[in-house]
């Protein structure tokens, strides 16, 4: 009998820790700033003549602090300094309602038919905050569908090779539902010219 009460006793002990952790963890989560309430900062590397830009670092701001959210990045086509992009756009990329976070790294793809490219961080509501989103800096100039809650993107990847692509959110994950790599021939005359069939 005194064993039984020593397991019981155990057991309670057990079952309190778990409440109060999971008080904790809510307790801690309620701490965490809303959506609503973040603001960014960005800052920049230059290069050595500081002519240009080369870097970019996005830090994330809530009631007047600053949060866990910083993300720093090399960019992939190097700037002016008097650039006037937009470096932070906060837009719904996951159609979920809740706006999201796109950061500029430049230019992809070429002879002036690729696009600009960025990276991405999709706002998380249980747990408060943003998750980056690895494959989304492979998508130059997406143009986001609401009412199909798709994302397209349509561009030339080098002389030769045209891509055309419609991702969807599917489990939490951008996954590539459509779209085609169309890549172009070529063969060359009698006078060594080369020809587009």
């Amino acid at each position: 009998m005194k064993n039984l009460f020593l397991i019981l006793f155990i057991l309670a002990g057990c079952v309190t820790a778990a409440a109060l952790t999971t008080k904790q963890m809510d307790s801690q989560k309620n701490t965490l700033p809303k959506r609503s309430k973040y603001t960014f900062r960005t800052q920049f590397t230059l290069n050595d003549s500081g002519e240009y830009i080369k870097g970019v670092t996005v830090e994330g701001w809530a009631n007047g602090q600053k949060t866990d959210f910083v993300w720093s990045h090399e960019l992939w086509t190097k700037q002016p300094v008097d650039n006037k992009v937009a470096w932070v756009k906060e837009t719904d990329i996951n159609f979920d309602g809740k706006a999201d976070l796109l950061i500029y790294l430049g230019y992809f793809g070429a002879d002036g038919e690729g696009g600009d490219v960025y990276q991405a961080f999709v706002w998380n509501d249980k747990q408060r905050r943003f998750e980056h989103v690895e494959e989304f800096n492979q998508l130059p100039d997406p143009v986001f569908n609401k009412r199909k809650k798709t994302i397209s993107v349509d561009y030339q990847l080098d002389y030769r090779t045209h891509v055309t692509g419609v991702y969807k959110w599917e489990d939490g994950k951008l996954k590539w539902i459509d779209g085609e790599v169309s890549v172009i021939e070529y063969e060359k005359d009698n006078n060594s010219n080369y020809i587009i069939e």
